[in-house]
């Protein structure tokens, strides 16, 4: 999956975060990498700050075919497939964009996700997982979609609130993660909401 800094505290900023699968894509970092780095066909594009369709302290990104909008000022880090943008903060809120070749069906690959975090201590401490909902859902034009929220604390931190919607389309899956602290979800949830709402294949 991935990992969730052992302050287990977050930054005052508030306001604009199978099954084998999907574990390593969960809750932080692998290897990270600057964008720069990133393989030829993984590379990250920022539309111009100046484009009209882009709200005001937004950005609108480019990765790996998906366009989403994410706060102007968070950083992106590219890990594997995946990259997180990130309140620069606090590191320890981020949104994911993750996108592979997959062949799981969404709502299968997040309880997979769910049965990991349930029993793995390093990940989630005993007895302190918990779902908030489990549903499906939509992803731009993505028909086959399903949402997983839910509460963790990690070893030595504080509580944590995620959101996770995967899509799926002719062999791929298309993820978007907010994950952040319990006390901040409600101001960072819009981040994710911008996403979401902004979500879109590219064509060429």
């Amino acid at each position: 999956m991935a990992e969730e800094d052992p302050s287990g505290r977050r930054g005052g900023l508030a306001g604009v975060v199978l099954i084998t699968g999907v574990a390593w894509a969960v809750m932080g970092d692998d290897e990270q990498q600057p964008p720069g780095s990133a393989a030829p066909g993984n590379t990250l594009s920022p539309a111009s700050s100046a484009a009209p369709q882009v709200p005001e302290g937004m950005q609108k990104v480019t990765f790996k075919g998906v366009t989403v909008l994410v706060p102007a000022n968070w950083k992106a880090v590219k890990a594997g497939s995946y990259v997180d943008y990130r309140d620069p903060a606090d590191s320890e809120r981020w949104l994911r964009i993750n996108v592979y070749k997959s062949s799981g069906a969404p709502t299968k690959e997040l309880e997979g996700a769910e049965r990991n975090f349930k029993k793995d201590a390093k990940r989630c401490q005993k007895d302190t997982y918990q779902r908030v909902d489990l549903s499906d859902q939509k992803l731009g034009t993505l028909e086959t979609a399903a949402q997983l929220e839910y509460l963790c604390t990690p070893p030595e931190k504080g509580a944590r609130h995620a959101i996770w919607r995967i899509g799926a389309a002719d062999g791929m899956a298309y993820h978007i993660y907010l994950s952040t602290w319990d006390d901040s979800f409600a101001a960072d949830k819009p981040v994710f909401d911008a996403a979401i709402d902004s979500f879109a294949l590219v064509t060429t």
